[in-house]
């Protein structure tokens, strides 16, 4: 079992968390108007935005109304300005000379690469948002972090940072390690937590276990482990919780927004075996959810987009910003912690542009995920979509276990029930192949699990030996 978590909200800014829902809105329509009237005024690239819309900042009196009224940010059209204005675009909101951090995108949509630059105040946000997810967990002064996202000019690693800095914790940075030398470290100094990402961590377990590593007895002081860039399901929490003895956290964030959105508090991912929420930070920012077609927002319950508006970004503001990720909107649960913010879906965040349409049918890479991970037995599983010789669309798993499995019965066991339990979630037909461990591709960051690969197929199905 994982050590208990608190049972009592842990706050931040008890102020700000449990602000009754209207007075947060007036908060952050007021914000909002202000910097709607400062971005028609002086920004060389959202100012002929807005005056083209014909947007009146004191007009807008809701977040209906200003999604009526400013239309949305697409991501090419900021690389598009930065690439004809290098290096910033003129969404440059301050003098160059006062900039004091660059984040970039890491480039993985494959449209280029967007640059935020940060003043000294909007480093400080970026921490903030850090701030209230690690105090959410319980992290105190002096505390250490093995911290292994990358620290590079990334916006999650050194937000992160910022934010251990600003609760006077103590940062190790092991991201340049490897995997052994990591866990030595860890365990070295009896860290307090970890930063990390889903699949790294089963791969730190795993390795942990081959090197006789027992983390109630080696890593005595842990107390949680903040994750973000991929779902998972409840299963794979629950398994990781019972091995590291500490509650799982989870959270949200994006270049644009610069710095943590949404995590889940001190409750951790899966309480009492169901999928936990993430609780948002709206007096931050905004984030509509809506879909993506008709761009209306969603009702609670179901999927949409994230479209973000930051409050407080001077050097790089962004106005409804399409975040190309799904989520799923749900109702506040001020009745749980006293917190009064919108909430999300813990763990079944993915993006959009990863879905993939297997078979004409749209399948998001988290969705078997939930189906393979339920399996203790199994690793890791890299997937791909192809084309045959014959011209038949298939949709191919290979997968690791985990090197204590080495029954060939229990692996056949396993392999037999997969087939139906992907059909019965995806409504299709998916080969699956056990692969010898230490063959499949493995994540440290952000998990790409899936390849693509109809187009060559296409280009070399044949007919007659002729090549279509």
């Amino acid at each position: 079992m994982a050590r208990k978590a608190p049972t009592e909200p842990i706050y931040y800014d008890r102020e700000v968390e449990t602000m009754p829902r209207e007075q947060k809105e007036a908060m952050r329509l007021q914000k909002l108007r202000s910097l709607l009237e400062h971005l028609l005024a002086s920004n060389g690239f959202y100012g002929p935005r807005l005056k083209k819309a014909g947007v009146r900042p004191q007009a807008i009196t809701s977040i209906a109304e200003f999604r009526k009224r400013v239309p949305a940010t697409l991501k090419q059209e900021l690389v598009a300005d930065q690439e004809e204005n290098p290096p910033y675009g003129k969404r440059l909101g301050v003098p160059e000379e006062q900039l004091a951090q660059i984040f970039m995108t890491s480039g993985t949509s494959g449209i280029g690469q967007e640059v935020s630059p940060l003043s000294k105040s909007d480093t400080y946000h970026a921490a903030l948002g850090f701030a209230f997810q690690l105090n959410a967990g319980g992290l105190a002064p002096g505390d250490i972090s093995a911290h292994m996202w990358p620290v590079a000019t990334m916006p999650g690693g050194l937000a992160a940072l910022e934010g251990l800095r600003m609760l006077k914790t103590n940062p190790m940075i092991l991201g340049i390690f490897d995997t052994k030398k990591k866990l030595q470290l860890m365990v070295r100094f009896n860290v307090h937590h970890l930063f990390t990402t889903p699949a790294y961590l089963t791969r730190l377990a795993l390795l942990a276990q081959e090197m006789g590593i027992e983390p109630r007895r080696d890593l005595s002081r842990l107390k949680a482990i903040t994750l973000s860039t991929e779902a998972f399901p409840p299963i794979w929490a629950h398994n990781m919780e019972a091995f590291w003895g500490v509650p799982l956290q989870d959270c949200y964030g994006s270049t644009q927004l610069g710095t943590v959105f949404a995590f889940t508090t001190e409750r951790g991912v899966a309480p009492g075996g169901a999928r936990g929420v993430y609780h948002t930070l709206d007096h931050m920012g905004i984030v509509e959810i809506v879909d993506p077609q008709s761009g209306e927002e969603v009702p609670y319950g179901e999927y949409g987009e994230p479209i973000v508006t930051p409050l407080w970004r001077e050097a790089s503001p962004v106005l409804r910003f399409r975040s190309g990720d799904r989520v799923r909107r749900l109702p506040p649960t001020s009745e749980i912690d006293g917190r009064t913010c919108d909430t999300w879906e813990m763990g079944t965040i993915s993006r959009l542009d990863d879905m993939i349409k297997m078979k004409a049918t749209n399948i998001w890479p988290s969705t078997i995920d939930e189906v393979l991970f339920a399996h203790a037995e199994i690793d890791e599983y890299n997937g791909r979509v192809l084309i045959d010789a014959q011209g038949r669309e298939r949709v191919q798993i290979k997968l690791e276990f985990k090197t204590h499995i080495t029954s060939e019965s229990v692996k056949q066991a396993v392999l037999a029930k997969l087939p139906s339990q992907l059909r019965e979630k995806t409504g299709m037909t998916i080969e699956v192949e056990a692969a010898p461990f230490g063959t499949i591709e493995r994540f440290e960051y952000k998990a790409r699990r899936w390849k693509d690969e109809r187009m060559s197929g296409l280009e070399g199905v044949r007919f007659r030996d002729k090549a279509v």
